[in-house]
């Protein structure tokens, strides 16, 4: 089953990328759970310096996910002058 999804998953974006859609992709966001939940984040996107960039990451469930998530908006904020 795990080659049939990634197949799967991998023909889906094979598609997107081959379509007329006028849609341009800045930053591609995947995740895999695995069947008791654990999950992979994998980040594929292009800085501002038009270099690509690659990040993975893993959780071990939904809200570590989360927290993670939110850590990161307050380090942006941060980051932006938004929050003291």
């Amino acid at each position: 089953m795990h080659k049939e999804l990634c197949t799967e998953a991998i023909n889906a974006l094979e598609a997107l990328r081959d379509s007329d859609v006028n849609f341009t992709v800045g930053e591609v966001q995947l995740y895999l759970t695995d069947v008791d939940g654990l999950i992979m984040e994998l980040c594929i996107g292009i800085d501002d310096d038009g270099e690509v960039r690659k990040s993975m990451s893993h959780y071990d469930d939904l809200d570590e996910l989360r927290t993670a998530r939110d850590e990161q908006f307050s380090d942006d904020l941060q980051e932006q002058g938004l929050l003291n």
